[in-house]
């Protein structure tokens, strides 16, 4: 063996001896929700897959076949719809198999079950599908009584009842879960009386629809299919007593949190990613957990009014692999924040226990959500210590902060977290410690101003008449920029003025520059309370793109349409009138703008009354340039104007067209020359 080759081998060797690094990622991504945006981001897992449980128990008993519902009692004691084995099966908290209940042949023999519900006192109530029952067993398993279709005049006769979810509140209210009903779900009293139907859907209907009830006849509305309400396909409930329902076939409310009334004290709020919901839990806190079978993100989280959190989770289509789901049908919560999730395809139930992060993270959140802002200081902290990126960390240390007093401290972590709202507070604090401290020097400062300005007027304007003066050329520029007064208070007086001579394109030019400069500045120098978007995401472009895009439609939709109807103004007239009617959004955009960076939140009408105040002005301004420039009387003025908006509408829309069109043409030839590119 050469040298060289004796060399090669030793180092292999010792390159073989270094210790490598392993990682082991999940099969799915974990998502966080941006409050203020509903953007997503990346983040570390908050739960990770700790194992498969089959149900398989000693002497051989079958394993889990087609579970279709769970329920974890306070002991962690997990209760399990197996619908293919026709029983409810009880498991430890490890997955272990225990016993089973309604296996054995008699009365109490289910039939396909399809949902569980345990009480406190450990009484099971068991959604008999395949026998279309309630059937209720006692703690030790015995089976006790059933409950069948109640009989009710208030039930319609030709009413379906094929109970397949049910739940049970302190009351001994019963909650079963029909299939097919659109009508809601069926209560029941403790002696199975029905009391009627509760929390049902609203019809809603899609665009077609509503079209099709505008134009066609009741003679043909019989023959179109009736637009029925969505089902209810899942239920819970909380600490609270309140009831959860997971809704499928609806655009919004896919979760409600019903009040004994039947009122949804979520606000029927629209959830993304849950056109196919399929069961919601609730933990201790009241943090809600939603199971969708969505090819990503199965497994939501929100707080207790309902705001997204996080989501996580998959759909594999191919061979099993712990993580990923094929056809879930269930989810439930132990007390130890664990995941069990029933997938009746895989005929397996995957348990999820919660990282560090995900510890961390969801104590904060409810130590938050209940007001203990203090005492969630530390877990928020350690949050950041995890995870950078999630605004609600930087939240929740701005109320700890603002709670603690220390306003400056919250200002900073409000704006990292986007808070608006709690920005606008700690601001608040902050100014009125401003003004205890400087008030008194602020006044007197302004006063010797005013002063100065009130006394000096006169000296300062004699001294200018006498010493100096403007060149001839410059004097035609101060007279043109003296008709910003004239349009601002006089208005027809102005442009009447404006109209009798060409005003230079210079004036014209530094007036349009003004105005661009005011957006720009507005879209970066507007106060965080009015406008909480980070700069690094800030576009000026499109502000300024709307500003001139309709100014500029506006001048060549007004001289044409006044050209129809024998206007007598020339098309500089109408441009340089229209320049000069942005006079008001250019003197009152910059206190605008000064103001936003001082008013807070609760005093916005300052802010907005100036705004809707300049764009009037600007609309009158344009009105009136429209009848002194075309000599209109004020209903040809009027006139006018509308069909000058409408011409205004109707260029955008033929803009749009075309360059849909010209992006088509453009996109057809790029494809043409790639393929030939690729034979040639």
């Amino acid at each position: 063996m050469s040298s060289i080759t004796k060399i090669l081998a030793l180092l292999g060797i010792f390159f073989l001896l270094l210790p490598a690094a392993a990682s082991a990622s999940l099969p799915y991504w974990t998502e966080y929700i941006i409050t203020s945006t509903g953007q997503t981001w990346g983040t570390q897992p908050l739960y990770t897959p700790r194992l498969a449980v089959t149900g398989i128990g000693e002497g051989g008993t079958p394993a889990l076949s087609e579970p279709s519902d769970l329920y974890i009692t306070a002991d962690d004691s997990v209760y399990v719809a197996d619908t293919g084995n026709n029983r409810i099966a009880v498991l430890d908290r490890t997955g272990n198999y225990i016993r089973q209940i309604g296996a054995e042949e008699g009365e109490g023999k289910l039939n396909a079950p399809e949902g569980v519900y345990v009480t406190g006192d450990g009484t099971v109530y068991a959604a008999d599908t395949g026998n279309r029952r309630i059937a209720v067993y006692d703690s030790g398993g015995t089976f006790v009584r059933a409950f069948g279709k109640p009989e009710s005049e208030l039930l319609p006769e030709s009413y379906y009842f094929v109970p397949a979810k049910v739940a049970v509140d302190e009351r001994s209210t019963i909650y079963a879960v029909s299939k097919g009903s659109y009508q809601g779900i069926v209560r029941m009293n403790a002696q199975g009386a029905f009391t009627g139907f509760f929390g049902a859907n609203k019809a809603s209907l899609s665009f077609t629809q509503w079209i099709q009830r505008q134009v066609l006849s009741k003679e043909q509305l019989k023959k179109e299919k009736a637009a029925l309400p969505g089902e209810v396909g899942n239920i819970a409930i909380d600490r609270d007593g309140f009831l959860l329902t997971a809704n499928f076939g609806v655009f919004s409310g896919q979760i409600k949190k019903l009040n004994a009334g039947g009122v949804d004290m979520l606000g029927g709020i629209t959830l993304e990613k849950l056109d196919q919901l399929v069961d919601v839990a609730v933990d201790p806190n009241g943090f809600l957990f939603s199971l969708a079978r969505n090819p990503d993100n199965t497994v939501g989280i929100y707080d207790p009014s309902g705001r997204p959190l996080f989501r996580f989770g998959g759909i594999s289509t191919q061979a099993s692999r712990l993580g990923l789901f094929s056809f879930p049908t269930a989810i439930a919560l132990s007390s130890e924040q664990e995941i069990w999730i029933a997938d009746s395809k895989l005929n397996t139930i995957q348990v999820f226990a919660p990282t560090e992060f995900g510890l961390t993270i969801l104590k904060a959140m409810a130590l938050y959500d209940k007001g203990y802002y203090a005492d969630s200081e530390t877990g928020w902290r350690k949050a950041v210590g995890l995870n950078e990126m999630i605004d609600a960390s930087y939240k929740g240390l701005g109320e700890a902060a603002l709670y603690g007093k220390r306003y400056s401290e919250s200002l900073a972590y409000f704006k990292l977290g986007g808070d608006a709202k709690g920005y606008s507070e700690s601001f608040w604090n902050v100014r009125l410690d401003w003004i205890r401290s400087y008030l008194a020097v602020t006044a007197a400062a302004a006063l010797a101003v005013g002063l100065i300005l009130r006394f000096a007027k006169r000296p300062l304007a004699a001294y200018a008449a006498d010493h100096l003066s403007l060149p001839q050329g410059m004097r035609k520029y101060r007279q043109e920029w003296r008709d910003f007064r004239y349009v601002m208070l006089h208005p027809y007086e102005g442009f009447y003025r404006i109209k009798e001579r060409k005003v230079s394109y210079l004036t014209l030019l530094i007036i349009m520059l003004l105005a661009i400069a005011l957006t720009v500045c507005r879209t970066y120098w507007t106060g965080f309370v009015f406008d909480p978007e980070p700069a690094a995401f800030k576009d000026p472009w499109t502000p300024l793109l709307k500003l001139l895009g309709v100014w500029s439609t506006w001048v060549v939709a007004n001289y044409l349409v006044s050209t129809v109807k024998d206007g007598e103004g020339r098309f500089r007239e109408v441009l340089q009138a229209s320049v000069y009617a942005l006079v008001p959004y250019i003197l009152l955009m910059a206190p605008v703008i000064v103001l936003t960076n001082i008013v807070v939140l609760e005093e916005r009408i300052i802010v907005d009354g100036l705004l809707q105040v300049m764009w009037l002005w600007v609309a009158l301004l344009l009105f009136v340039m429209t009848q002194v420039i075309h000599n209109f009387d004020f209903m040809e003025a009027f006139k006018n104007s509308l069909i000058t908006l409408f011409t205004i509408v109707v260029i955008w829309v033929l803009l749009i067209i075309l360059g849909a069109l010209s992006y088509n043409v453009y996109n057809f030839i790029y494809e043409l020359t790639r393929e030939v590119g690729q034979y040639v």
